[in-house]
C-alpha cells in the first residue's frame, strides 16, 4: 500500500492492522514517529552536507518500505520456526521445560500473538543437548534481536574462517562466534 494511495480499502486496513499487531511495540512506535506530522526542526540538517531535506511524502514512503521489509523478514523467520510443542517433542522435553529454556535464553524465540515461535537454526539433533550451544551469550552480543540474529547465523563469516556462525557454534566455537557478533 503506497502512502499516497489513501483512502485504503477496508481489507488493506485490516491487513495492515493485523501486520502491526504482530510487531513489537517499539517498532510500531518508531513507525508512527516516522510517518507522523513533522516540523522543519525535525529536518534541521546542514544542506551543504546532506542536500535538500526529503519531502514528507518521501519520508512516509521510506517508512512504509522499511515497515514492509521488516514484516517480510520477520515472516521468513517465523516460517522457519517451530512451536513450543514441536521443539519439546524434538528435544524430548515438556512444553513447560521449553518455556523455561526460553525464559533463561537457552533457546531464543519470537512471540506471535500469545504463542512462541522458535527459529529452527537453534536445533542441532547431532549434539547431545539437541540445540546449538551459547545462545544466551550470542543473544547478549548480537543486540539487534532474534530476526536479525536468525539471518546472521546463516551467512558465512570471514572472522570464523568462512563458516556460518551456526556451524561454528555446532563445532563448539562459542567464544569466537560471540566475538564476531560483537564486532558487527
Amino acid at each position: 500500500m503506497d502512502a499516497d494511495s489513501l483512502p485504503a480499502s477496508r481489507q488493506q486496513v485490516r491487513d495492515l492492522t493485523h501486520a502491526l499487531r504482530q510487531q513489537p511495540n517499539s517498532f510500531v512506535r518508531a513507525l508512527l514517529d516516522a510517518v507522523g506530522p513533522q516540523s522543519d526542526a525535525d529536518h534541521d540538517l546542514d544542506r551543504d552536507v546532506w542536500g535538500t531535506k526529503p519531502s514528507v511524502r518521501q519520508v512516509r514512503g521510506a517508512a512504509a518500505k522499511n515497515f514492509s521489509t521488516a514484516v517480510a523478514r520477520r515472516r521468513r523467520v517465523i516460517d522457519a520456526s517451530d512451536s513450543r510443542r514441536g521443539v519439546a517433542e524434538a528435544l524430548g522435553k515438556s512444553e513447560q521445560a521449553v518455556s523455561a529454556m526460553l525464559e533463561r535464553q537457552a533457546l531464543l524465540g519470537l512471540k506471535v500473538g500469545r504463542e512462541w515461535r522458535i527459529p529452527g537454526w537453534q536445533m542441532a539433533p547431532e549434539l547431545p543437548t539437541g540445540i546449538v550451544p551459547g545462545l544466551r551469550e550470542l543473544a547478549e552480543a548480537h543486540i539487534d534481536g532474534v530476526v536479525s540474529l536468525s539471518e546472521w547465523v546463516w551467512r558465512p563469516n570471514p572472522d570464523l574462517d568462512g563458516l556460518t556462525p551456526r556451524d561454528a557454534l555446532i563445532r563448539g566455537a562459542v567464544a569466537e562466534v560471540v566475538a564476531a557478533a560483537r564486532s558487527g
